[in-house]
This record gives structure tokens, C-alpha cells and sequence, in this order.
């Protein structure tokens, strides 16, 4: 069972479905910051710090904080209006490719990273360009993140808005976030990684941004013509207790680190 659903994974039959670059600003801004001890554990763990290649940027959140700790940053996504809302930076370098077929040369990079992306990759090709484009024991991670966690009221909720409102709308790569990665198809050098977490103060108004940013919400919206949160709205803001309150919203991440 494993295995088939790590060649699920390995497919090269992945078709990326943009659901993301129609948001725009509303994106990035939707978006919580990943935490400072992640790139400082990953930045830790390699030999040099010359080149780091961020694949499925997106708006560059990753680059960013990839790019206080590496002399210099590529950032690469096959998405050109994605890449117009990117987070400039002095050392990132925003590249429009596809993640199999970059311009990196050989043997220069020291850490490779993909967040919130790594089901929208054809795994297959990506993993031979980033054995070609690393250097002798460079780091690869893949990183992301699922679940929620405010209270358990509103905890619930969040999971009928998941696994109810918007069953049926999500695309490819459902199946391995539930699996939290155990799915995922991994042929590295696999390390051992601590637990990281997003922990953010938020209104109820951004818990619901985010939620309706993802995939599933996007289709949902397309077909229905409004955002999925609408369904659970009152009863989201009874459970909130205001919609001006702001409440500790704690985010684990899913993490998959290893050498090339």
C-alpha cells in the first residue's frame, strides 16, 4: 500500500492547476511567515551557505528567509504572475522555470527547499534536477503546512470546513498532507528533523483568508461564485467570540529534510 502511494507521488503525470495567481496580493498577505528556526536548522546543516535554490517560490516567503542565511538566493516557479507579487530581496534572484528544467548550473547549490508545493511537483523530474544542480552533500527539504490549532470549538470547525464544505474541490496532494508527508516519496539521505511550528495572533477575519487561499476553497469558489467560509461564518464568529478579537493560532509544519 506504502509503495503505491509513493509512486502515486513520484507520477509524472502531475498537472500543476493555478488556483493561486488569480489571488494576487490577497495571497501573499493571506499567507502566515514561516518561523526563523527553520531556516536557521536547515542554513545549520550545510557545509557552505554560497547558493540556495527555493523551487515553487511562489511569492518568495521562503526565499526571504532563506536568503538571511545564504550569500544568494534562486527562487524559480513556472508561474509568471505569481512571480509579479514576489518579495523583492537584494540577494534573491526570481527565475520563471519549470521545477524539472532550471538554468542552475551543476554542482552549485547547497540546499534546496520546496514549501507548500511539493504535491504540485512532477517528483520524478524535480529530483533529478536537484541531484544535478546540488553539490556533494547538499541539504533538500520539503516543507509545509496543514492543520490548525485555536481552541477546540473552533478547532472542529476548521476540520468540518476541511473535510466537509470543501470535500470534493481539492486537488491532487490532499492524500499527503493527511498522511502529513508519511506519503511522500523520499529517495535521500533522510535526517532526523524537531518539531517547528507557525504560531501567529490572529483575528478571525485572517484564519478565514488563509483558509479560503488554499486549493479546494479556490475551486469551490469558482464553481459556487463565493468563498467556502460564508457556509460556517456565524458560527465561526460565535466560536471566535469577535470579530475583532485576536486569538493564538498555533500551525505545525510538515518537514522532510535530507541529504542529495
Amino acid at each position: 500500500m506504502e509503495n503505491d502511494r509513493q509512486k502515486k507521488w513520484l507520477s509524472s503525470e502531475v498537472v500543476f492547476e493555478d488556483y493561486f495567481s488569480r489571488q494576487g496580493q490577497a495571497y501573499v498577505d493571506a499567507r502566515p511567515p514561516y518561523p526563523v528556526e527553520l531556516f536557521e536548522f536547515l542554513s545549520s546543516l550545510c557545509a557552505k551557505r554560497e547558493v540556495a535554490w527555493d523551487c515553487a517560490t511562489g511569492n518568495g516567503q521562503v526565499a526571504v528567509g532563506l536568503a538571511h542565511h545564504f550569500d544568494k538566493v534562486i527562487a524559480t516557479d513556472i508561474s509568471q504572475s505569481r512571480i509579479a507579487y514576489a518579495i523583492p530581496g537584494k540577494n534573491i534572484e526570481y527565475r520563471i522555470e519549470p521545477a524539472e528544467n532550471s538554468s542552475i548550473p551543476s554542482r552549485t547549490v547547497d540546499l534546496i527547499t520546496v514549501g507548500q508545493a511539493a504535491h504540485w511537483l512532477n517528483l520524478h523530474g524535480f529530483y533529478l534536477e536537484a541531484r544535478r544542480v546540488a553539490r556533494e552533500g547538499a541539504l533538500i527539504a520539503l516543507f509545509g503546512f496543514r492543520e490548525l490549532k485555536v481552541t477546540p470549538l473552533i478547532d472542529r470547525l476548521t476540520n468540518r470546513y476541511l473535510h466537509e464544505v470543501v470535500d470534493g474541490y481539492w486537488t491532487a496532494g490532499k492524500e499527503l498532507y493527511d498522511s502529513r508527508y508519511a506519503f511522500l516519496y523520499f529517495p535521500f539521505d533522510e535526517l532526523k528533523a524537531p518539531y517547528f511550528k507557525i504560531k501567529v495572533s490572529w483575528t478571525l477575519d485572517q484564519l478565514l483568508r488563509l483558509l479560503d487561499s488554499y486549493s479546494g476553497p479556490q475551486r469551490y469558489l469558482e464553481v459556487h461564485g463565493k468563498p467556502p467560509s460564508l457556509e460556517l461564518l456565524e458560527e465561526f464568529k460565535k466560536a471566535w467570540g469577535g470579530e475583532g478579537l485576536t486569538r493564538e493560532v498555533i500551525i505545525p509544519l510538515l518537514l522532510r529534510v535530507g541529504r542529495i
